[in-house]
């Protein structure tokens, strides 16, 4: 039973609260990006990675912590989030109160729009997920490091490894021969990454070129490269 079912969106996100201690968070495309159950909150990787980042101290002063959580506790997780979403769509389908917090809805909407979200949500089974972190995997190389300001963003490999790959504190690259990946290859793999995020391209406002230092490649050959980009993602770029 639920005693309360929220509907929100924020900067094209959208979230299902189902009670105090209770979020979930999906992208346009109706793909979980985030949990929040029993204050404790899980971020999923698009390469089906879930992380538990908890944080202990004082507002001012306090220590985060990051931990990937193993296979058990993520079947669970997906488990208290197939199992609230049943619900929701149950609450819903009886025609019990909701809540509804979405920009530019018109209340005559509010019931079309809770059944599109839920259908939406929903469609992302774990079969479907699971085939979304293979084709992940198939479309990337190892993304090793990327830029603590830009880990919400589309990325494109128009290179593969370092150019230098000789710093002995560095270990990203170790073993990976640096390669610059033809036009027409890079043409194809960004189509394909467009395809792969469908509606959730939206919430990313950002591309980021990798790998490594990926502009230190010839000018002529990075300038087809930046407009082939800009012209695929012109609203990130």
């Amino acid at each position: 039973m639920i005693s309360r079912l929220i509907f929100s969106s924020h900067q094209k996100a959208f979230s299902l609260i189902f009670r105090p201690g209770c979020t979930y968070t999906f992208d346009p495309s109706g793909r979980p990006i985030g949990f929040y159950i029993d204050k404790r909150f899980y971020g999923r990787g698009l390469d089906g990675t879930i992380k538990e980042k908890s944080w202990e101290g004082a507002k001012d002063e306090f220590d985060r912590f990051v931990e990937t959580v193993s296979d058990n506790r993520k079947k669970e997780i997906y488990g208290s989030l197939y199992n609230d979403l049943e619900k929701a769509e149950n609450h819903v389908q009886d025609k019990k109160p909701y809540e509804l917090f979405i920009p530019d809805i018109s209340s005559n909407e509010n019931g079309h729009i809770a059944q599109k979200i839920l259908s939406l949500v929903r469609s992302w089974t774990s079969e479907r997920l699971l085939d979304d972190e293979k084709e992940f995997h198939r479309l990337y190389r190892p993304i090793s490091i990327l830029p603590p300001d830009q880990y919400f963003t589309v990325i494109i490999q128009i290179a593969e490894g370092c150019p230098w790959n000789k710093c002995a504190f560095c270990g990203f690259y170790r073993g990976r021969s640096f390669r610059i990946r033809p036009l027409q290859e890079i043409k194809e793999h960004i189509k394909e990454v467009a395809s792969y995020f469908g509606e959730g391209l939206s919430l990313r406002r950002t591309v980021f070129l990798s790998d490594a230092n990926a502009f230190s490649m010839p000018h002529k050959d990075l300038l087809p490269i930046l407009k082939e980009v800009q012209h695929h993602f012109p609203i990130q770029t």
